[in-house]
């Protein structure tokens, strides 16, 4: 998507291709299936109503995705999220299933939720959004940067291991609900 001028589609599914990104670029719903990249050649993408990234990653320059209010985003197939800033406005969400961080900010108010049997790990990047965890949240660097932290919930565990150096978890709050499991591991 390349144009002089801002793009705006109702609907945009892409399935096993990458999504090119190269002027500012509105969507209601955006679904990318299994296989499927999201490519910034430059400028950023809205999303007014809902998104999908199944599989695949992000790539590209640095950009801006924006989630309008109430816009959940779910996140699935271990799909990469590096480089790029996520804003997840007022009431926006990502819904994770399964999913790594690999350079990526996630910028609240909105909120991050590792959903029940989903994989979360956090590979590098940041969270300064509140994170609810209700399935494995695996933490290998530093996150948070204000907002809240909760696990909870049956199968809910978090997995913290600072092979790669020291972690901090920066969060306004901590919330840690019975059975939720914590494992510290190599020096935390």
């Amino acid at each position: 998507i390349q144009s002089a001028s801002k793009s705006s589609f109702t609907t945009v599914d892409v399935d096993s291709a990458t999504l090119s990104i190269g002027a500012d670029t509105a969507v209601n719903i955006l679904n990318l299936q299994a296989g499927s990249d999201l490519n910034f050649i430059s400028n950023s993408l809205t999303v007014s109503s809902a998104a999908s990234f199944s599989g695949g990653q992000l790539s590209g320059v640095s950009s801006n995705i924006n989630l309008n209010d109430g816009v959940t985003l779910g996140v699935s197939g271990n799909f990469g999220l590096s480089t790029h800033t996520i804003i997840a406005n007022n009431n926006a969400k990502l819904d994770i299933t399964s999913a790594t961080l690999n350079g990526a900010t996630i910028q609240g108010p909105g909120s991050v939720n590792v959903l029940s049997n989903g994989a979360f790990t956090v590979s590098s990047g940041a969270i300064n959004a509140p994170l609810s965890n209700s399935g494995n949240l695996f933490i290998r660097s530093s996150i948070g940067a204000g907002g809240s932290f909760s696990s909870s919930g049956t199968g809910s565990n978090v997995d913290i291991d600072s092979t790669s150096g020291a972690i901090t978890l920066a969060f306004s709050s901590y919330s840690i609900g019975s059975p939720a499991v914590i494992n510290c591991q190599n020096g935390v």
